[in-house]
Parts: structure tokens; sequence; C-alpha cells
């Protein structure tokens, strides 16, 4: 007789990452959020309840996704967040950086290229450092 194999099953309450397609997807989509927010308001500061309040977004599930953004752009070391309860509420740093991404990438929209950038903020725009931060802590499965 043969025996029916195993299959191995994660532990239950594990949490499962999003694959780094989706999270590049995401980060496009928050950091599009981000420069609108910035341009409405004119504070570098922002949070997740900024859709609701100057863009009409309500949808929860488009909120999660732009807090979980959020707090990829805290990590990748271009944002500081000035509570620890819910919601989180971030500064954009350093402002320099932001104040030119918003200027160029405001009208481009993400256009940009690997070589001969029109912007020539590859290497330092927000968008590049927090996808490289998602496929190196994110890219072979790690934890983050």
């Amino acid at each position: 007789m043969t025996e029916a194999v195993a299959v191995p099953r994660e532990a239950p309450g594990v949490a499962r990452y999003p694959s780094t397609k989706t999270l590049e997807l995401w980060v496009r989509e928050g950091l599009g959020y981000i420069l609108d927010i910035v341009e409405v308001k004119g504070r570098f500061k922002v949070r997740p309840k900024d859709l609701t309040t100057f863009l009409g977004i309500g949808d929860i599930g488009t909120l999660t996704r732009f807090g979980k953004v959020l707090a990829l752009v805290e990590r990748a070391g271009l944002a500081v967040r000035w509570n620890r309860s819910r919601p989180g509420r971030y500064s954009l740093v350093p402002k320099d950086l932001w104040k030119r991404y918003a200027e160029v990438c405001g009208r481009a929209r993400f256009n940009c290229k690997e070589d001969g950038s029109p912007c020539g903020l590859i290497g330092t725009c927000p968008y590049w450092r927090v996808v490289e931060y998602v496929r190196c802590y994110y890219g072979n499965g790690g934890r983050g």
C-alpha cells in the first residue's frame, strides 16, 4: 500500500508576507499618494488618515496598504515616526530630498529609467531606495 505523504503546513497564526512584486506595486501606489498629500497639505508630515481627509479615499484596504508603505518608508530611513500608537504619524526626512522628489517625480510619476534618467535622482530617489529595501529584506523570503 502506498501511504499519503503529508504536506507540511504553516503553523496557524503565522503571517504570510506578500511577494516582492506585490510590495513594489504597493510602494508605487503609496508614494504616489504621498506626493499627492504633500502637494495638497504643503507639509512633509503624513499619516494614513490623510488619504481620507485630503484625497477622499475611504477604502480600508487602501488605507491599510498605505500604512504598510509608510512603515516601509520609515524602515528604509526616509521617514521618522512620531508616535508609537495607532494611527501612526510620519515626518518625511530629509526634506530637501523629498522636495526635489515632489518637484521632479510629481510630474513624471515614476517614469524614470535606470540609465539617463531625466530627474537625476537614481540611487537617492525615495522610490528606488524603498524598492531596494524591499528587495533586500523581503526578496529571499526574509522577514525584514
